[in-house]
């Protein structure tokens, strides 16, 4: 019986998971550590350690390296055997292409998907009666896929990145507004917001944020809800007289900024508010890699509100722990 992560194939005998991982990456087409961490969704620090073999990889990362990689499995007659689960190489290469295809090449994911889901449809019409296909899921960016793997720990410092109570009083008067919080997170905005007083509810990409969110504040479950920004229609039906879009809009392929910001004016109500907050220079370190972070000039961002019927009603600048950000309030014609 196989063991728990054993990997079985053609894989050296006595290669440890390390050795293996690190073989991997050198042949890979991410062959540098910050490279490869990116697009398995790690930080390079926890790659290092695991190829160092401090830690034990799970069967998620193993996964991930083997749909990076062909080296993983080497020839097409290889197996990767997780806790009973048989993963054949040609299938796996060809999801190592997809995955390819959405690191290096921004929107790939949404123009994948599309194909996905009329192959789906195509074979869904081959199958017998009362059989069916499972629902397809989005394919997680790299960003999305670095916030699925961080830990409750980690988590739990993104406190300090919560906007201060001033500035959701500033922006949303009246206390009894219906606000969204789009790229909720951790839950810390959204908690602050509740805790004022104010209706809200929050969308974010990744599900496990959400459900450390709710873990950590009970009181927004219910409340959360998984979507992407653009393409939140499926989660958000309504309109709201706030809506509350920090430190997000960086993080995105920059082909998206403009339908972005148009889709956070949509959800607003006539004379609604948008409370925006992008970092005057994006984080960017080895220890933690934002594969498709830039910079936004706040001239730009000026531009796109009013492109999209937005006024500036004010403007600050706010220092925080985990830099300098701008914080711009804009008002939908009435």
């Amino acid at each position: 019986m196989t063991k728990r992560n054993e990997i079985v194939g053609n894989i050296p005998n006595g290669q440890t998971l390390g050795e293996w991982i690190r073989a991997a990456r050198l042949e890979s087409d991410f062959p540098t550590q910050v490279a490869f961490a990116a697009a398995l969704g790690l930080k390079q620090a926890h790659l290092s350690k695991l190829e160092r073999g401090d830690l034990r990889p799970s069967r998620d990362v193993l996964n991930r390296i083997a749909r990076l990689t062909q080296r993983a499995l080497g020839d097409r007659q290889a197996v990767l055997e997780l806790d009973g689960l048989r993963l054949a190489a040609p299938a796996l290469q060809a999801a190592g292409a997809v995955a390819g295809l959405v690191v290096r090449v921004p929107g790939a994911d949404a123009i994948l998907l599309r194909h996905v889901r009329a192959a789906f449809e195509e074979i869904a019409g081959r199958l017998a009666p009362g059989r069916s296909l499972p629902e397809i899921e989005p394919l997680l960016d790299p960003v999305a896929q670095f916030y699925s793997h961080l830990s409750p720990e980690q988590i739990r410092q993104m406190e300090a990145c919560r906007l201060p109570e001033d500035v959701f009083v500033k922006a949303f008067p009246n206390r009894d507004s219906a606000i969204l919080d789009v790229g909720c997170g951790g839950g810390q905005n959204a908690a602050l917001l509740k805790r004022l007083g104010y209706r809200v509810q929050g969308v974010d990409a990744v599900p496990a944020m959400i459900a450390q969110a709710t873990r950590r504040y009970p009181d927004l479950k219910g409340l959360l809800d998984v979507g992407r920004l653009p393409g939140l229609r499926k989660a958000v039906k309504e309109r709201f007289d706030g809506v509350v879009c920090a430190n997000v809009l960086q993080e995105l392929p920059q082909a998206e900024l403009l339908p972005a910001v148009g889709e956070l004016a949509d959800y607003l109500k006539p004379g609604g508010r948008l409370l925006l907050s992008v970092p005057e220079k994006p984080e960017q370190s080895d220890d933690q890699v934002f594969p498709q972070s830039f910079e936004i000039p706040e001239d730009d961002l000026r531009c796109l509100l009013k492109y999209n019927g937005m006024e500036l009603v004010a403007r600050q600048e706010l220092d925080s722990q985990s830099g300098r950000s701008s914080l711009l309030i804009s008002r939908k014609a009435a």
